[in-house]
């Protein structure tokens, strides 16, 4: 048979100050089956409640990778946020937006989407209704694909 003799280094620096979250990462991975490859990255998140019943979140994560066999790089980011308000108990209003995007000699692409949820309660009935709006293009190829997708859920819980 054939030995798997993978190495992987990494090293991530974590600094927490309760609302706020900043993550940084290097991993060196040696892969004896190919696909080694380094990657270098940043990470913030910020979550904020400035009142009871409504929060903010944000994130963003920016780095690189480099494959080593290849000899080729690409650069990566994510981008989001999340707002959420709880009116009242029986009732929760989600938005979250991404964005995340990969650039680099293999690779163009970036996908977009927006998500509003609302989240009704009542006994052992719930209730969702949503929508997402996603969009994706590929840079390198010139193709892009949009989407709307709708739903409305009714569950029914058994105690």
């Amino acid at each position: 048979g054939i030995r798997i003799d993978d190495t992987f280094d990494s090293v991530q620096v974590r600094l927490d100050t309760g609302w706020s979250e900043t993550r940084f990462l290097y991993s060196n991975e040696d892969r004896r089956s190919g696909n080694s490859m380094i990657i270098k990255s940043v990470r913030e998140i910020i979550s904020l409640r400035p009142f009871t019943y409504f929060s903010l979140n944000f994130s963003g994560q920016y780095g690189n990778r480099r494959f080593k066999e290849l000899n080729e790089e690409e650069t990566f980011y994510n981008f989001g946020s999340r707002v959420g308000w709880q009116p009242k108990w029986w009732c929760n209003f989600n938005m979250v937006c991404t964005r995340n995007g990969i650039s680099g000699d293999i690779q163009d692409t970036v996908y977009t989407e927006i998500s509003p949820t609302l989240k009704l309660q009542y006994g052992i009935w719930s209730c969702r209704i949503s929508y997402e709006l996603t969009d994706q293009k590929d840079k390198a190829y010139g193709s892009r694909r949009w989407a709307q997708r709708a739903y409305f859920v009714i569950n029914r819980s058994l105690w």
